[in-house]
């Protein structure tokens, strides 16, 4: 009874949440704001509705058992983190490579914000691609053609996807989401769902933060500054599982000078356990003299085709547009110019406009921002966003009311120790396990599904937030036409 009478008496000194029955925090039982009865009444119904949105036009092909043990007795982590490319998203069917992100200045004055739903000067319509993949793909090929990416690597994926299975094999709140998956030999990609309605939907201030605080200098090149977004793309071990991993770059803060900086060219020694690569002291800092012939000699090589196999990939056709058509598979063989020519536009396929335009700046350089209400529980979900992503900094600004005011509170923190502490709790641990055999059940079982003509899959997941270990479910699915030829639907390779 007491519980009940705490949890009335917060619920009643919470402000009242503006998007009502609306507010899709409510439909995971995870909104900060003060809910009516009537509301909470109506998140069965808004249940209900993501599932069908989640499924629409999807039949199942297969429940997949969760993997409810850990992986072994060893502990899960991520070893041998290297960086291999970073670009831009500047528009529809267009990067640029290497690209660069916005310098954050962190706040001096007080700064009143609307919510982003409220801010008409957000956009959140994204650069839409194609494949969603080919960004990552073409840019790993112009910064690092030595790095063979559909050969020996195990996933593909971004941080977001890794993050999300993670907190769905943990339970701990409501959810429905569906993934693109499709196999490129022994390789699985795993996409989002970039047809989710929720993708567009943002109740905080964090868009409108960055806005105000991440910023290109006024010298810099207009597609960089008009950009949508910066992207880094590293590869690591999880577990027993080689993964690329893309990710969104907010910004970077330091004082380096990152004018004429050379990517780092990976390793061929042992891999290491490092987040990132080492900070050097000045960023234009020339590179040991044998790594500067290494670097020279990888940019002369030929570009490694991987664009030949851009046209059998469909990950962002959502099934059943009619206006979709897959693109005629082409041999590129040109040598491409390096990638610091400052005014070179190539085309990399029928669908994708590559611009050597940026400069690169160094992994330890880049940071992580997060919003929050200042009255709320302290905020945990940074750790697995920044973990799967390899970051290591953190800038945590609180508000009231949309008002963020600077303070010895709001720092830049190295989230370094706390991320290795996070990583060996037993929890995390127990969800990390879950996610290495999960992933790995999925890439067998799609594998045997394409072995069998099936071409299009979906991951469909659902948690019902209790904590269960149980109360997780997890299907592969295909379309809902029975009489569809999946063999003939992709161009082969």
């Amino acid at each position: 009874m007491k519980s009940i009478r705490a949890r009335q008496q917060r619920n009643s000194e919470r402000e009242p949440c503006q998007h009502g029955a609306h507010c899709v925090f409510l439909m995971t039982d995870n909104c900060r704001y003060r809910h009516t009865q009537e509301e909470h009444a109506s998140m069965l119904a808004l249940r209900q509705e993501r599932v069908a949105a989640v499924t629409s036009g999807l039949t199942d092909l297969e429940t997949l058992a969760v993997p409810l043990q850990r992986l072994d007795d060893d502990l899960v982590t991520i070893a041998g983190t290297r960086e291999l490319a970073s670009f831009n998203k500047v528009a529809d069917g267009e990067i640029a490579v290497p690209g660069c992100p916005p310098r954050f200045t962190p706040l001096t004055q007080s700064l009143h914000l609307n919510r982003d739903r409220d801010n008409k000067a957000i956009s959140f319509t994204s650069a839409k691609y194609a494949h969603s993949f080919e960004p990552l793909l073409r840019a790993v090929e112009l910064m690092q053609p030595a790095f063979d990416l559909l050969h020996g690597t195990d996933i593909i994926s971004n941080a977001g996807n890794l993050r999300k299975l993670f907190d769905l094999l943990r339970n701990t709140k409501w959810t429905a989401d569906r993934y693109d998956v499709e196999m490129h030999g022994e390789t699985m990609l795993l996409s989002r769902w970039n047809e989710d309605p929720t993708l567009s939907f943002s109740l905080g201030h964090g868009a409108g933060f960055e806005r105000a605080t991440c910023q290109y200098p006024s010298d810099e090149h207009p597609l960089l500054s008009g950009s949508a977004s910066h992207h880094r793309v590293v590869t690591y071990r999880l577990g027993g599982l080689q993964c690329v991993v893309q990710s969104e770059a907010d910004a970077y803060y330091c004082d380096c000078d990152h004018s004429n900086h050379p990517f780092p060219v990976p390793s061929t020694g042992p891999k290491t356990s490092s987040m990132t690569t080492t900070p050097q002291k000045r960023h234009s800092d020339p590179f040991p003299r044998s790594q500067k012939r290494n670097s020279a000699k990888l940019r002369t090589r030929r570009a490694v085709p991987t664009t030949t196999a851009f046209a059998a990939l469909t990950l962002d056709d959502p099934g059943d547009t009619p206006s979709f058509t897959a693109a005629a598979s082409h041999m590129h063989t040109a040598t491409y110019p390096p990638i610091s020519t400052p005014t070179t536009t190539t085309t990399a396929s029928p669908t994708l406009q590559v611009h050597h335009i940026g400069r690169p700046v160094p992994a330890p350089c880049l940071i992580e921002i997060k919003t929050r209400n200042a009255r709320s529980v302290p905020l945990t979900t940074p750790e697995a966003q920044l973990y799967f992503a390899r970051r290591a900094r953190l800038y945590l600004a609180g508000h009231a009311g949309g008002v963020f005011a600077p303070g010895p509170g709001l720092a830049v923190q190295d989230k370094t120790g706390d991320l290795e502490g996070w990583e060996g709790e037993e929890q995390v641990q127990a969800g990390l396990g879950r996610l290495v055999r999960l992933l790995g059940l999925v890439r067998e079982r799609v594998g045997v599904l394409k072995g069998e003509g099936v071409e299009r899959v979906w991951l469909v997941c659902e948690g019902d937030g209790t904590g269960r270990e149980k109360g997780v479910r997890v299907r592969l699915c295909g379309r809902e036409r029975d009489e569809i030829d999946y063999a003939k639907e992709s161009i082969p390779f």
